[in-house]
């Protein structure tokens, strides 16, 4: 974002990648989970831990992605484009509004549309269901470090780790089932190469001095939107195309597992035409 590097790595668990490209107004890539190793990666939570890259260039993002994925591009446009009228919801009519070009943009490009409702609960429930998961594998991954050294975390981020501690086996239980039925769900949306799009964030990033309680409001919101790809395995992209009152917004492409040079060939195309 400050023009320093043309690219840069980093680790999306949760959205590590997707959110703060959103909000710097860059391209930011999570692939298909599992697509490229973590070998010598500190785990958080290892069902959605995934290698990801920021680039200020589709063709630099794309490049990279051939590079990291050993493959070559793939130029196939979607068979079409699923609206998710939930993930707009979520984001509020302001964000709706501002993505509204740039959403029309994407459409023209690729030519047929459907709406769809990415979770029958809601997006709020795949939250709950993606933090229940999450906080156990952080736990599991952390808890003897955590108990045997004893560290000092900052707000919100040890307020976090003591939840993640009681998270119960019945829980995870239950949000696993959950989990199943939702990869299923989207996965069946996406099978005929359809890509599904939706906010990145729910809004431009917080202002400097926000309260505690205001950041983690809008975690909490940004999650429910950034958790679909993380539940399912996919890959998505955020594509720097939109801006309220004048900062960066995101607008976020998610594809079939597996289909990651594709998203990235199809962001690449779509930039060479603007």
């Amino acid at each position: 974002a400050g023009a320093l590097v043309d690219f840069a790595i980093g680790t999306d668990c949760g959205g590590s990648v997707r959110l703060p490209a959103s909000l710097c107004g860059i391209y930011g890539f999570r692939p298909s989970h599992g697509r490229i190793g973590l070998d010598g990666c500190m785990p958080l939570a290892s069902s959605f831990d995934t290698f990801g890259w920021f680039a200020r260039e589709a063709a630099t993002l794309a490049r990279v992605g051939e590079a990291l994925l050993e493959e070559t591009p793939r130029a196939m446009r979607p068979k079409r484009l699923l609206i998710a009228e939930d993930g707009f919801a979520a984001g509020g009519p302001e964000v709706t509004s501002a993505l509204a070009s740039a959403l029309d943009r994407v459409r023209a490009f690729i030519g047929s549309e459907q709406r769809a409702v990415i979770a029958g609960d809601g997006l709020e429930a795949c939250f709950a269901t993606f933090r229940t998961l999450q906080g156990a594998e952080i736990w599991a991954n952390h808890r003897e470090w955590i108990e045997r050294t004893r560290p000092t975390f900052g707000p919100g981020i040890r307020e976090r780790f003591e939840w993640s501690a009681t998270v119960s086996e019945a829980d995870v239980v239950a949000a696993k089932k959950l989990r199943e039925m939702f990869s299923e769900r989207v996965h069946n949306l996406l099978s005929d190469g359809s890509v599904l799009c939706l906010p990145t964030s729910p809004g431009i990033a917080p202002e400097r001095g926000a309260s505690g309680q205001m950041l983690d409001d809008f975690r909490g919101h940004a999650l429910a939107l950034l958790c679909t790809a993380g539940l399912a395995g996919l890959p998505q992209i955020t594509l720097p195309l939109a801006s309220l009152d004048n900062c960066p917004l995101g607008l976020s492409l998610v594809g079939r597992r597996g289909s990651d040079m594709e998203l990235l060939t199809l962001a690449e195309d779509l930039a060479a035409e603007s």
